[in-house]
């Protein structure tokens, strides 16, 4: 049997947000690629976890960045010290639970990232979807 986590959405933060302009005209399909990095903060004592995610929108010939986004999930967790682990310096939450933190945070910088580059070259760059388990080491589901 699982522990239910009861959580909720505490705060949403975009903490850089960078566009970077052509010099010249615009190619008529720029061709992107997409690197996400995922970073999970815990503050046992405020009940918090934070997923951070750092977005890099990039031209997949030069390598060069188009924009840049990195944005903060912060979940407020009832009982976060009751998944500390016997010595205090782990944080083990029940299986699945990072991957479900991982899916609400990618849909919602999904989201931002759409907004923030609306009207711009990089209004259809919508972000492909991800699988949120390919961030999570030793979390099968």
């Amino acid at each position: 049997m699982t522990d239910q986590i009861n959580f909720q959405i505490r705060a949403i933060e975009t903490l850089e947000f960078s566009f970077n302009q052509f010099n010249g005209e615009v190619p008529e399909e720029v061709q992107v690629g997409y690197n996400y990095e995922l970073e999970h903060n815990i503050n046992v004592e405020q009940k918090v976890t934070a997923v951070v995610c750092t977005l890099k929108i990039f031209d997949l010939e030069s390598e060069s960045t188009y924009g840049h986004l990195k944005v903060a999930c912060v979940y407020e967790i009832e009982n976060l010290e009751k998944f500390l682990s016997a010595d205090k310096i782990k944080v083990l939450f029940p299986e699945g639970f990072n991957v479900t933190l991982n899916s609400i945070t990618l849909s919602t910088v999904r989201g931002i990232a759409y907004v923030r580059f609306q009207g711009t070259y990089l209004q259809n760059a919508i972000l492909p979807i991800i699988d949120p388990k390919s961030f999570v080491l030793g979390d099968p589901q």
